[in-house]
């Protein structure tokens, strides 16, 4: 019985440490990232946007550049909004004094900056600034791997794409090599005290 229970113990944990490190690994594949919003209708616009998971909802923060002040007699303020993968539009928060802080629900793919005359419109205004696509945040070391081009011309814009695949792809595979050794490592204690508990029976039904 004490044999049976031990190895229930280990099977149980190990599968528990796998289902760990599964849903860790999707955790970082959530949509952090950055955005960089080029200028829209030569507005000459443009913001930097950083989006980080935290408890529950996408912490965004940032900043802007050449926003014109006001942009027309009638939109004197600035809105960010975000799109989700269903063309769905919500607003994030008031760009103030040039500073993106606001927060995101769901995930989204786009973020735009919009000129409006109120700072909590119910939808965006169509005198559209700035847009920009996610990226993937990228790993310590790696960064310089990236490249950024305002207007690439399409060669140039597919090498940026290769090369940002091809960063996300090493950072996963770090990362999936990282949980393996947790994994192993836990496997190996386990397996040291299961030897341990066996001697130590074994040694008690002997006496």
């Amino acid at each position: 019985m004490g044999h049976m229970k031990l190895r229930n113990i280990l099977i149980g944990t190990i599968v528990g440490l796998a289902l760990f490190g599964f849903a860790v690994a999707d955790k970082v594949q959530a949509n952090e990232g950055v955005f960089e919003l080029g200028s829209v209708a030569d507005s000459g616009s443009s913001c930097y946007v950083l989006s980080v998971f935290e408890s529950g909802r996408y912490m965004v923060t940032g900043t802007c550049r050449d926003l014109k002040t006001p942009f027309s007699a009638d939109l004197n303020r600035y809105v960010l909004w975000s799109t989700n993968s269903d063309d769905e539009t919500f607003r994030v928060g008031e760009v103030k004094y040039g500073k993106i802080d606001g927060t995101v629900s769901d995930k989204f793919v786009t973020l735009m900056v919009t000129a409006e005359a109120k700072g909590s419109p119910r939808k965006p205004g169509e005198s559209v600034v700035a847009r920009g696509s996610w990226k993937a945040i990228p790993l310590v070391g790696e960064a310089q791997n990236i490249v950024v081009t305002p207007t690439p011309t399409p060669e140039v814009q597919k090498e940026a794409a290769v090369t940002t695949e091809t960063t996300e792809r090493s950072g996963i595979a770090k990362f999936l090599s990282a949980v393996g050794r947790v994994i192993g490592i836990g496997f190996l204690l386990l397996l040291v005290g299961v030897v341990v508990m066996t001697i130590i029976t074994r040694r008690k039904e002997q006496a």
